[in-house]
């Protein structure tokens, strides 16, 4: 009777939990929270946006990128 009660009580919800962070998907929220963690780690580790759209010229300067592909991303170091 006593492997019954370890069961229910640890390893069911164990891999009830297990099979929720397997399983779930990720939610507007969670992608929000993502993003806002990305933003503070570019702050704290010296990212700047004006480097990013140096980088950002040189590519197009060399024909990597196109000027529709340079605005883009500019826009997206911007935000």
């Amino acid at each position: 009777m006593k492997v019954v009660w370890v069961l229910v009580l640890f390893w069911i919800p164990f891999f009830g939990a297990l099979i929720y962070m397997v399983v779930r998907k990720p939610t507007d929220q969670d992608k929000e929270e993502l993003a806002q963690a990305q933003e503070m780690q570019k702050r704290v580790s010296g990212y700047s946006s004006a480097d990013e759209i140096a980088k950002l010229q040189g590519l197009k300067d060399s024909g990597a990128l196109t000027q529709v592909e340079f605005d883009a991303a500019k826009a997206r170091a911007l935000a």
